[in-house]
């Protein structure tokens, strides 16, 4: 989360990293909460 703090891109994580009332466990959680997400959704289409 450091590294996104500091050199920010324009990905979903750098955004949640901007947000300053997140701390880093709460970005980790939201971050690995997307990756199940989308990963859930892709295998029940396939």
């Amino acid at each position: 989360m450091t590294a996104k703090r500091a050199h920010p891109d324009g990905d979903v994580i750098s955004r949640l990293c901007d947000e300053p009332d997140l701390a880093d466990f709460e970005i980790a959680t939201l971050a690995m909460q997307l990756l199940f997400a989308g990963h859930e959704t892709t295998v029940t289409q396939i």
